[in-house]
């Protein structure tokens, strides 16, 4: 049986009707790292905040450890299914907080789970810009920025499919946490992750994308969608997917000189991509 408790104080105040938050078990903890790591800009796919699989302490760590000039949230921000209650904590609502505080100009782009352009309750509180967007770096490079459901089937890439997919990310996450308070080995949402990498034809879908960016004209593309965290180039062309906050937890961000840098906060790793300056004529002034 899962405990539910009925939110207090600021939370309650700004919870819509309908929503519930629970406190879950502290399953993480970072030690406090040194003074934040500042970036040009930050970016980050799939959080899914609103479900249970969204590794919301570690988020929230990871935002009070960093400080940014722009930040893009890139599709995928909020997981409200209409199929469960969503599943909202002081922790989550701490990330929205957090986001806010960080004084950095915010542009949030649509995925698959949250596409919807009028909101209410928590996602409310950060409004859905463009599909797309081009960023360009200190070094005068423009990278093509989406969520990258896109590259989907039509089927695919369809609101039922979606809700569907959280409803049974869900239940997964239901049966393991029920099998772990047995003393067994929970993974079913292992599985259903395997399952959707499979499905995704994941390595299909990055050509898609790269060529995508080819067309354009763009020297790459910073997406996410895949839940695959990836930083590369290849034949000219990088490549930067920010990963998720379920799995991997990482994130996309470019460093003050211009180079890619892809931030694995698991495992506490920076890979760093360089890319060499493009032509003066070609600079911002």
């Amino acid at each position: 049986m899962i405990s539910i408790a009925f939110p207090q104080g600021s939370v309650a105040a700004r919870m819509p009707q309908g929503f519930r938050t629970e406190t879950p078990p502290r399953l993480w903890a970072a030690p406090r790292a040194a003074p934040a790591r500042h970036y040009r800009a930050l970016f980050l796919s799939d959080l899914h905040l609103g479900a249970r699989a969204c590794r919301a302490e570690m988020l929230l760590d990871f935002l009070r450890s960093v400080t940014a000039d722009r930040i893009y949230l890139v599709g995928d921000v909020f997981d409200f299914c209409r199929y469960r209650e969503p599943y909202w904590t002081e922790t989550h609502e701490g990330v929205l907080d957090a986001l806010a505080a960080m004084g950095a100009r915010l542009t949030r782009l649509p995925g698959n789970h949250d596409r919807q352009r009028t909101e209410s309750g928590p996602a409310g509180r950060i409004a859905i810009g463009p599909e797309t967007l081009v960023h360009r770096t200190a070094t005068g490079h423009r990278y093509l920025v989406l969520h990258g459901d896109c590259a989907e089937s039509r089927i695919g890439r369809s609101t039922v499919v979606a809700r569907m997919g959280s409803y049974i990310d869900y239940r997964a996450q239901t049966l393991d946490a029920a099998l772990l308070r047995r003393g067994l080995s929970g993974r079913a949402h292992r599985a259903i992750r395997w399952g959707d990498t499979l499905i995704s034809r994941n390595v299909t879908m990055r050509s898609r994308l790269a060529r995508m960016a080819r067309a354009g004209g763009f020297d790459g593309i910073i997406c996410g969608h895949l839940h695959e965290p990836l930083l590369q180039r290849d034949h000219g062309l990088t490549y930067a997917n920010c990963g998720d906050w379920i799995n991997s937890m990482t994130a996309v961000a470019e460093e003050r000189d211009g180079a890619l840098a892809l931030i694995d906060w698991q495992g506490r790793s920076v890979s760093r991509l360089t890319v060499s300056p493009l032509t003066a004529e070609l600079l911002p002034a």
